[in-house]
């Protein structure tokens, strides 16, 4: 009787006979170490394979988000998260990415990002809108158009699986270009259960989505209500639901200026100081050698724009014509 073979068996007797090895076979799991030798690799050559939120004090210490990895951006209510995030998208304008913000109308974050990439103060620049200068509007269109032509920012509810689906449209949209960075604003808001236990387990949704989607993702989240002080910094201890297991990297963002109150009344000068200024406290990172620390920065409040530190605070966009070249600003309102 003829001896049967399955097409292993004729691959490799047809390998033999030409003296070439059989293919390696194919494992859905499992894969040496030498992988992961050529992605540390990519990550430190391409600097397209990291996200920098491009403030070098932050970057220095956490030298980047990569691929599949999770940042936390955590504080309290109205301490300035979204802004520093924003800040974020706007240093890296022109790449692809992509903002799932059940929190804000995309109008809104456009007006920010406009504020924040030409430094015009966002109430007169809506003043301008509202009364039909055309200036104003050009200027809006052009952001949208060109300076954030790839950002696409989607203000509804998605679940996960939603979110998959419009992480493939981007793509399309983008030519088949990877994301630089995917943004969540912000955890609690995201469908699913809404007491300690449902939180939880959205922050492991969104860690096991993030690794599916090979994407740097930034996940806005809020701070414990009622816990600690306003104007200081909280720490990993400040984290709900325990999100901070889930996380490669925890960014604490506060405003000290909070913190102010009659007993500083001896203290005006560094109250001046710092009600410009947000704080961004790096309270955990896993990439070795696992630097930690917290720095200040400018937030001009007209505009949005954090800028690092400096000795004096930054002029305001009045003073610098330059990031305003076609709006008249001096008109009265």
């Amino acid at each position: 009787m003829p001896e049967l073979l399955d097409e292993d068996d004729i691959e490799t007797r047809m390998s033999r006979a030409s003296g070439t090895r059989p293919p390696a076979p194919h494992y859905k799991y499992a894969r040496p170490l030498d992988d992961a030798a050529d992605q540390y690799v990519d990550w430190l050559t391409s600097n397209e394979e990291r996200f920098c939120f491009g403030l070098r004090p932050v970057d220095a210490m956490i030298r980047g988000i990569g691929r599949g990895e999770l940042c936390y951006v955590t504080g309290k209510a109205h301490s300035a998260k979204t802004q520093f995030v924003l800040a974020g998208l706007a240093n890296n304008a022109g790449k692809p990415m992509i903002m799932f913000t059940p929190d804000e109308v995309d109008v809104l974050i456009l007006c920010k990002l406009v504020g924040i990439s030409r430094g015009v103060p966002v109430e007169d620049l809506e003043n301008l809108v509202r009364k039909g200068d055309q200036e104003a509007i050009r200027l809006v269109h052009d952001v949208a158009r060109n300076t954030f032509k790839d950002l696409i920012v989607i203000d509804e509810t998605l679940d996960m699986n939603e979110m998959s689906v419009a992480m493939a449209e981007a793509r399309l949209m983008w030519g088949n270009r990877e994301p630089a960075v995917a943004v969540i604003d912000f955890l609690e808001l995201l469908p699913g259960a809404g007491e300690t236990a449902g939180v939880r387990q959205k922050s492991q949704d969104i860690k096991r989505w993030v690794k599916a989607e090979d994407v740097p993702g930034v996940c806005i989240h809020q701070a414990k209500r009622g816990d600690g002080q306003r104007g200081k910094a909280q720490g990993i201890e400040g984290m709900n639901y325990a999100g901070e297991t889930e996380a490669n990297y925890v960014i604490e963002v506060y405003r000290k200026r909070d913190g102010y109150s009659s007993t500083m009344a001896g203290q005006r000068a560094d109250w001046n100081r710092q009600r410009d200024t947000v704080t961004v406290n790096v309270v955990k990172n896993k990439r070795p050698p696992c630097h930690k620390g917290e720095v200040d920065l400018w937030l001009e409040p007209t505009c949005g724009q954090i800028r690092q530190m400096s000795e004096a605070p930054p002029q305001t966009p009045f003073d610098q014509p330059d990031l305003i070249p076609t709006l008249n600003l001096e008109e009265p309102f």
